[in-house]
């Protein structure tokens, strides 16, 4: 035991820590179905995964955007399917779509998704953007992180242009363009 008593005061204070309820941490994937050549529609997965300690205090967003690959024009999502009723998500044909789940949807390792169905000619980049928040009485919204997959269909049509490395002024040059068509079947345009 103590020995010396006549240090000790007659009350004590100690600050005790909160006890932390922890942090979620959600990610966000993508992926997409590889098209066939000239296929009329594409299919990708956005998955949301919680690899933390909590749920998130608010509902869980993520828009999803697809531009085609080289002009960057709007490509179509013409159908969308949750894997469950939590989800809701703007109504489709849409550009840009919009689906949100409430926070306790999203436990400590829950892993939860939604399919998109995208209309577009040639390759696409599909992007998807994560964010959770506000809680109850707050304002801030949290950022996830973003998640793109490319998809649609390859050309099968190959067109190689080579010739002179430099066209000096009023002098002829020569190239050479070679169409390749590197499909099963036949091409007319």
């Amino acid at each position: 035991g103590e020995t010396m008593t006549e240090n000790n005061s007659a009350c004590a204070s100690a600050r005790l820590p909160r006890k932390n309820p922890g942090q979620p941490a959600l990610r966000i994937t993508k992926t997409c179905d590889p098209a066939a050549a000239n296929a009329p529609t594409v299919s990708c997965r956005i998955t949301v995964t919680n690899l933390g300690s909590a749920q998130p205090l608010g509902p869980v967003r993520v828009v999803d955007v697809a531009k085609a690959i080289g002009s960057s024009a709007p490509v179509q999502i013409n159908a969308v399917l949750p894997d469950g009723p939590e989800w809701a998500c703007d109504e489709v044909p849409a550009t840009e779509l919009s689906c949100r789940i409430p926070g306790d949807a999203m436990a400590p390792g829950a892993t939860r998704h939604f399919d998109v169905t995208l209309t577009g000619q040639g390759r696409f980049e599909n992007c998807a953007r994560g964010f959770h928040g506000p809680a109850p009485g707050d304002d801030i919204v949290h950022r996830i992180g973003q998640a793109c997959a490319k998809g649609g269909a390859i050309s099968p049509i190959r067109v190689e242009k080579t010739g002179d490395s430099e066209c000096k002024v009023g002098q002829p040059c020569n190239f050479r363009i070679t169409v390749t068509n590197e499909s099963d079947s036949a091409f007319s345009a």
